[in-house]
């Protein structure tokens, strides 16, 4: 199978990273959480490594901020259900802590990556409305 470009990149292979620690992390979830608090966590952390390839993959710099913002909340969204995970006592304050930093690897490794694609770009300011 060929390598795709994106696959080469820092930020997909973290977010790849990134799945499997919370896959391990979920593992020993009770039970009665596999479909809950660990189940949503899952699917949301899978949907990340998607969304560096086609960031990656866009010509244009507003559809790749657009999804990398997207992928920014998905890791949000897994941190918060950490949190919660940590205060029902599922997880420990470690291993919350651990997550953090590496979602926010995570994020820098994405930002990296739009800059790299489009260093050149520059936002235009806001435009003023008249009152």
């Amino acid at each position: 199978m060929t390598c795709r470009a994106y696959e080469r990149t820092k930020a997909w292979k973290a977010s790849i990273a990134l799945v499997a620690h919370v896959y391990q992390l979920t593992r020993d979830f009770p039970p009665e959480e596999k479909s809950g608090l660990a189940g949503s966590m899952r699917k949301s952390i899978t949907a990340l490594p998607g969304k560096a390839a086609a960031a990656y993959e866009q010509s244009d710099y507003a559809p790749a901020r657009a999804i990398i913002d997207a992928a920014d909340a998905l890791l949000r969204d897994v941190l918060v259900l950490a949190q919660i995970s940590q205060s029902l006592k599922i997880l420990h304050a470690k291993q919350v802590t651990l997550l953090s930093k590496k979602i926010d690897a995570v994020v820098k490794a994405l930002e990296s990556m739009l800059d790299d694609l489009f260093e050149d770009f520059e936002e235009e300011p806001p435009v003023e409305l008249a009152a």
